[in-house]
């Protein structure tokens, strides 16, 4: 069966990791299928039917891995504890396991489909499993890391802005501040008499002054746009989620068990046929 998911990503996804929407949607379904998202997914804690384990491990126990990685004399010893959630410190034979699973999940016959609409900026994601708790779950945990994902892409970038804009008026209102020393100090020593030498001095002072104020002013307003957008991107995100899968799914390959036993009945039926047809045509 197969778990299917449609998120919606259009030009602010676009205009936040830069470039156009159609580019903004082939990096969406490349952070979909990469390690950063599915990795963590594996790792995650889900539960399946009613038992609550790693999705790494209900995967294995599912597709009854153990029993093909009997003659692996490596895989055979990959064990996956709740708390085993960073592939950094795992054994050799739980990364050798989780790079198996990985990419039985990512790679091009894997698990994980995923697709996009350039028009409709709409992304679909399709999760098959023969178990459709699993499909469901792990779709559903795929857009919630997805989001958290382009939550901290966001966040990043704005709080990345504000480190460069903090700079900028800083370094702004540093100069404007010298600007206006200067000025107070020519029209002290002046002492209300201007000469015509002071005068452009003065009136220069203040024209550069008053460029200052401006990009001051567009500097801090640019500033407190980021500083907003950096507080929002923790609760909000570019993807919004349009088609929600729930059980029951269509399959979408046939039965390998139904067909055996139809193959197994038919086949018990037609031999049984033919030797009742033998003995009436000895008879």
């Amino acid at each position: 069966v197969s778990s299917h998911d449609r998120l919606s990503s259009l030009g602010s996804l676009g205009s936040l990791l830069g470039g156009s929407v159609g580019s903004s949607l082939d990096k969406t379904v490349a952070v979909i299928g990469s390690e950063k998202v599915i990795g963590k997914v594996l790792l995650t804690s889900a539960t399946i039917g009613d038992t609550k384990d790693l999705v790494i491990n209900h995967f294995i126990r599912l597709g009854k891995l153990n029993e093909k990685w009997n003659r692996d004399t490596v895989l055979i010893k990959a064990k996956f504890g709740v708390a085993d959630t960073i592939p950094e410190v795992f054994t050799f034979p739980q990364r050798k396991a989780f790079k198996a699973v990985l990419a039985s999940f990512i790679g091009e016959k894997g698990n994980i489909g995923k697709s996009f609409d350039k028009k409709s900026g709409v992304v679909s994601l399709d999760v098959t499993h023969a178990d459709e708790d699993f499909a469901i779950e792990v779709n559903r945990l795929i857009y919630s890391e997805l989001k958290s994902f382009f939550q901290d892409q966001a966040s990043e970038s704005a709080n990345m802005n504000v480190a460069i804009l903090t700079k900028k008026v800083d370094s702004i209102q540093s100069e404007l501040n010298s600007v206006r020393r200067q000025l107070a100090r020519r029209t002290d020593q002046s002492i209300g008499i201007f000469l015509n030498e002071d005068k452009v001095d003065l009136k220069s002072l203040a024209v550069k002054e008053q460029i200052l104020l401006t990009m001051y002013g567009e500097a801090q307003k640019n500033l407190e746009t980021f500083l907003f957008m950096g507080q929002s991107a923790s609760s909000s995100t570019a993807l919004n989620l349009l088609d929600v899968p729930y059980s029951p799914l269509t399959p979408t390959k046939k039965s390998k068990v139904l067909f055996a036993f139809a193959g197994f009945f038919l086949g018990s039926f037609f031999t049984f046929g033919f030797i009742l047809f033998a003995l009436q045509a000895e008879i």
